[in-house]
């Protein structure tokens, strides 16, 4: 290879980790809490999801005075 030659690179797939999940469930929605704990709900929608569900079926309880 020469300094003249070209080389094709793929393209990188970008994948945004903070995005909302399709599916959720109870588990992997703790597990996205734990992963995104210094992300806010208004932010990042993985957290955002999470909290969401965990409110919904009843495992996490919104403090009005906090902020997510």
């Amino acid at each position: 290879m020469t300094s003249t030659d070209t080389v094709s690179l793929p393209t990188p797939q970008f994948v945004d980790d903070h995005a909302a999940p399709v599916e959720l469930t109870v588990d992997r929605a703790h597990e996205l809490m734990r992963e995104h704990l210094r992300c806010t709900a208004e932010t990042c929608g993985a957290r955002r999801s999470a909290l969401a569900l965990l409110v919904r079926v009843g495992r996490y309880v919104l403090d009005g005075n906090s902020r997510r």
